[in-house]
């Protein structure tokens, strides 16, 4: 009788109370250990799990170890792993959400990604890693007749002051590219490359305000799709930027190089600090979303090369990988030396990309 007298109470009480995030934390898995190099595997996709458990005054069935092992569970579930497949990189995140510390619901989520491990791959290809990483380069360097482009050329403008390119798309929209002073100079975007300037070049109906839009990085893409981005501005770009520079992914070194600030020898942790907070949106400080540039900027003047999206980088041999984390992965996975490898069918929400210019 009594129990259920504090069972009604706890429900009128809820009637008139709002909903409030209390918490929102990560647990870090055992990292799988694989010892294989880029060759041996290739990443065919992303896999979460989900758990949930609600509780009143603190009385539930399940504690949260047994939650986020039931979150593993359906991760492994809904990967459906076949011969050869693997999940690397599990992480969990828990979240908490009361009514007035009276009735709170908490939730495990498992994310890893799915890769399938190689056998022989020494007869798939005739052509070497260098040319064929060369073509790609060449796919990028198309003329503007050969493209159905949604912008006009004459729309698309691009000046130079102090080291930063702006880039202004149909007077509507500009986005910056940061000079990075190396053996060859590059241009790195100031930001990841946003939701806005990607309808634009890609001519895709605008369903939010431009406001929305801009602050907000393009994710759930692949590695063709932002090639694809890359080819259209070169098209609408071809006649602005500097002659015998080309937008494109960064390379590997190219974007670590920028991350530390142009200084390879720039110990820090993060992109601009050692205190994770201060530069990067990751699972410990936001809920679910994040907005780009409202974190500090590291010492060239660049956002969220730590956290936020994980950004595509390509390679010497013709392989991808993702760098720097993202805003939902712990601070490990944060750090500038954190990097995955992706494939060009890897996609997720967790991942986007930023822009190079650089000399072929």
């Amino acid at each position: 009788m009594k129990k259920n007298f504090y069972l009604l109470f706890a429900l009128v009480m809820l009637a008139g109370c709002n909903f409030n995030t209390t918490s929102y934390s990560n647990v870090d898995a055992t990292n799988t250990v694989v010892d294989l190099s880029n060759a041996d595997y290739e990443v065919i996709g992303t896999v979460e799990g989900n758990s949930e458990q609600s509780y009143v005054f603190g009385i539930g069935g399940l504690s949260q170890k047994s939650l986020i092992d039931n979150a593993k569970a359906d991760m492994y579930r809904n990967a459906n792993l076949q011969n050869n497949e693997a999940i690397i990189y599990p992480s969990t995140t828990t979240s908490v959400a009361s009514y007035a510390g009276i009735y709170s619901v908490v939730r495990a989520h498992a994310f890893g990604y799915k890769i399938r491990i190689k056998r022989d791959n020494s007869l798939s290809s005739t052509k070497t890693n260098k040319e064929i990483a060369e073509e790609k380069v060449e796919e990028t360097l198309v003329e503007p007749a050969s493209l159905s482009l949604p912008l006009k050329i004459n729309d698309v403008t691009a000046s130079m002051k102090d080291d930063i390119m702006t880039i202004a798309l149909n007077e509507s929209c500009n986005f910056n590219m940061v000079r990075v002073k190396a053996d060859i100079d590059f241009y790195i975007g100031e930001t990841e490359v946003t939701r806005y300037v990607w309808n634009l070049v890609m001519g895709v109906n605008m369903d939010k305000e431009l406001s929305e839009l801009s602050r907000k990085s393009i994710s759930n893409i692949t590695v063709e799709d932002a090639l694809t981005f890359c080819k259209k501005l070169n098209a609408l770009l071809s006649l602005q930027i500097p002659e015998g520079y080309y937008f494109t992914l960064p390379t590997d070194a190219q974007w670590e190089l920028a991350a530390k600030g142009g200084d390879l020898a720039n110990s820090m942790i993060y992109a601009g600090s050692n205190q994770i907070s201060d530069v990067a949106w990751y699972a410990l400080n936001t809920d679910n979303e994040y907005y780009i540039a409202t974190k500090n900027p590291n010492q060239l003047g660049i956002y969220d090369m730590s956290g936020g999206v994980w950004e595509i980088c390509s390679q010497s041999d013709n392989t991808f990988q993702i760098r720097g984390g993202s805003f939902l992965d712990s601070k490990k996975l944060c750090r500038v030396s954190s990097k995955l490898p992706c494939n060009n069918e890897t996609k997720s929400k967790k991942i986007g990309f930023r822009l190079a210019l650089t000399k072929r």
